[in-house]
């Protein structure tokens, strides 16, 4: 389609040049004109680029090297010959839209939208203009103002279902549901053979978890396309959210002997097999989906039900517990360590000592937690039993990096309050003594 609308956009480019072309003017220009209808563009930019060079004035040979380079996807060099003819015949709207195109393409998109909206100055009503500025503002996700220039273009062309997609996809990156489903759904009607489309309004109707409307969307997709492993894939979703595992494997089933071999698709393959309890065909399936992503908890978490169904005891404890494990995010324990850490500095003890407890329940390699702890008790609990048996075993589990300032300060600490319980030993005992002489 792109290579279609860029023979076209040539076509009408060349036909222009060749209705302003003068009688006057040398062959040069006419073959080049031919040499870029036969698609041989290098030898074109070398005839224009001779014909430039005796005649710098001349619009129509920087409007075909332009176009020229353009075919090249040699977009700045293309802006750059746009941009001279528009030097040399301002008032030509053409021009700068065809300036403005080179320009997006590139890239360069401050400088395209500005082209382009001076040519739309000269000209507002200039339908490839407003079709190149919507396409811009959509393409840098300017959506709120792509979406007015595409209805605008819809009421002048209201039956175009490009036209019609395009404000829906718009409205739907906006959050407009009602809108984008109207829209598509009008583009659907005069366009049936449009996949994207069908693909669209899937995922509008998904987002909103309105499976029963879904389901006529795709069936008329399928109607077209039949063997699309996407429209498969979609329509096994919307039965598999409706609770129809069977006809939801039968369709996954179709999507992956269509090609569909992701992790997802052997993912709810197997759940759906799982919930009809047919367990070994959930078992490959599963097996299939942690082999190509194996950081999904829940195909762990399904994999392990099923090998508990197939007693498997080991394997199903394995999987479960790495379904756990996949469960947790990584940083938690990051999280709860300055959580613990917030909450000490706001002398909020009892909760600090809470959080550093999680620390080590998500992460208990994280020995030097044990010393933070011992502190707390140190400083603020009056039991001296209780810092003395973190400090203790914080120097037993912790690991040989563990800086030595950390270890010596736990030591001195062991001994301190060691001296100090020893001492309150003796006084009770001789206050003991004094009561049994009295």
């Amino acid at each position: 389609m792109k290579r279609f609308n860029g023979f076209f956009y040539l076509f009408v480019l060349l036909s222009v040049t060749i209705v302003l072309a003068r009688p006057g003017d040398n062959t040069s220009l006419t073959q080049a004109m031919d040499l870029l209808l036969q698609n041989k563009y290098d030898q074109a930019v070398q005839k224009l680029t001779t014909l430039i060079a005796d005649d710098p004035q001349n619009v129509r040979a920087y409007r075909l090297l332009g176009a020229a380079y353009q075919s090249l996807r040699q977009y700045d060099k293309a802006a750059e010959a746009f941009s001279k003819a528009l030097e040399l015949d301002p008032a030509d709207v053409r021009i700068g839209v065809a300036l403005g195109k080179a320009l997006f393409q590139a890239g360069r998109y401050p400088a395209a939208e500005k082209a382009l909206l001076k040519a739309l100055q000269s000209d507002s009503a200039n339908i490839s203009a407003r079709i190149q500025l919507a396409r811009l503002y959509f393409q840098q996700g300017k959506y709120r103002l792509a979406l007015p220039v595409y209805r605008s273009l819809i009421r002048e062309n209201p039956v175009n279902s490009y036209f019609l997609k395009q404000a829906g996809k718009c409205a739907a990156k906006l959050g407009n549901h009602k809108s984008a489903v109207r829209y598509l759904e009008k583009a659907l009607k005069l366009n049936t053979e449009d996949l994207e489309i069908y693909i669209l309004l899937f995922n509008q109707f998904k987002k909103q978890e309105d499976w029963e409307s879904v389901l006529p969307v795709v069936n008329t997709g399928l109607a077209v396309y039949p063997s699309n492993p996407k429209l498969l894939l979609a329509r096994g979703d919307a039965y598999f959210s409706l609770q129809k595992y069977d006809k939801a494997a039968a369709d996954y089933l179709n999507a992956m002997n269509r090609g569909d071999t992701t992790a997802y698709l052997f993912k709810k393959l197997g759940v759906s097999y799982y919930y009809i309890n047919d367990f070994g065909a959930a078992l490959l399936a599963l097996q299939k989906s942690v082999q190509k992503n194996a950081q999904d908890p829940i195909a762990f978490y399904i994999l392990g039900l099923t090998q508990k169904e197939l007693n498997m005891p080991d394997k199903a404890i394995s999987s479960l517990n790495k379904a756990l494990r996949l469960s947790v995010p990584d940083y938690i324990s990051d999280v709860y360590f300055h959580l613990a850490d917030s909450y000490n500095k706001n002398k909020q003890y009892r909760q600090a000592l809470d959080a550093y407890k999680k620390v080590l329940e998500y992460n208990p390699q994280r020995k030097l937690v044990l010393f933070y702890m011992a502190t707390i008790y140190d400083r603020y609990y009056k039991d001296r039993q209780t810092p003395l048996r973190y400090y203790q075993k914080f120097l037993e589990e912790a690991p040989d990096d563990v800086e030595a300032r950390y270890k010596n300060y736990a030591l001195e600490r062991m001994k301190t309050i060691r001296e100090k319980l020893h001492f309150q030993k003796g006084r009770k005992l001789q206050q003991k003594g004094g009561q049994n002489e009295n």
